[in-house]
Order: C-alpha cells, then sequence, then structure tokens
C-alpha cells in the first residue's frame, strides 16, 4: 500500500495560507490606523495654527470681531452681533470657504468687562459637535489719561 504525500502538503499549504492572511489582517490594521492617527494629526495642526492665527490678531486689535475676521478670512466669514460670534468656514483642505462646502467651523466667540476684552476659538467639525481645539484669550484694555487714578 502506497501512502499519498499529497495530503501532508496540503495541511501545509492551508496552514501557511491561514498564516499570512492573519499577518495581512494585521498589517491592514496598522495601516488603517496609521491613516487615522495622520488625519487626526492634520486636524489638530491646522486648528493650532487658526487659534494662534486668531489669538495673534486679537492682540493686536482687541475686541473687534468684524476686522479680525476679514484679517483672517476675507469675506468668507459669519458674523452674529446678537451674540457677538465670528463663524469661518473651513474646506477639506484647509482653506475658508463657504458653509455649504465646508468640513471644519472655527468659531470665535468675543466678550469683555470694563477691564478685559476676552476670545475664545473653538475649531471642530461642521456635522458634528466635536471639537478639535479650543483656546481662550484675554486682552487688558488700554487705560485712557482720564482713567488713571
Amino acid at each position: 500500500m502506497k501512502k499519498s504525500k499529497s495530503a501532508l502538503f496540503l495541511m501545509e499549504l492551508i496552514i501557511v495560507i491561514f498564516f499570512f492572511a492573519l499577518t495581512s489582517a494585521v498589517c491592514m490594521q496598522v495601516f488603517v490606523k496609521a491613516h487615522t492617527i495622520d488625519v487626526n494629526t492634520q486636524n489638530l495642526n491646522n486648528a493650532v495654527l487658526w487659534s494662534t492665527n486668531a489669538a495673534e490678531v486679537f492682540q493686536e486689535y482687541g475686541n473687534s470681531p468684524e476686522t479680525i475676521g476679514k484679517t483672517l478670512a476675507s469675506d468668507k466669514f459669519d458674523f452674529d452681533e446678537s451674540s457677538n460670534i465670528v463663524k469661518i468656514y473651513i474646506s477639506g483642505n484647509y482653506k475658508p470657504t463657504t458653509k455649504e462646502n465646508a468640513v471644519y467651523v472655527f468659531c470665535m466667540t468675543f466678550s469683555e468687562d470694563t477691564r478685559m476684552d476676552y476670545l475664545k476659538c473653538e475649531y471642530g467639525f461642521v456635522d458634528k459637535e466635536e471639537t478639535v481645539y479650543s483656546l481662550e484669550c484675554k486682552k487688558r484694555k488700554m487705560q485712557n489719561e482720564g482713567d488713571k487714578k
């Protein structure tokens, strides 16, 4: 009676194919995770860039929402005078755009009291209530000569 070696070869082949399938599945998960981390890092970097730019312009102009909006985004911003909020809509390639084409929204909320001007910047997604980055700034108001004691 002859023994067939093809059964043993077939078992080895199945084990090798299973091993490569398992290895490729792990590699795909690693690549997907790396891509997700890359996209999140790009979003965070852009959010920090917009927020620091807004903070620098705020330090220059103070509590002047329209001037700050024009400086950051030309005419591509919405200003709500009743709540003192400026919204700049940003496209997928991180440029100011219209609300319909936006992926992200950069929201600046202005407030003040007798001695300080305040700015709160929030950068997030248009379709989600998720904030990617938030920054709060304050600036002391300049005193007039008559206000000094």
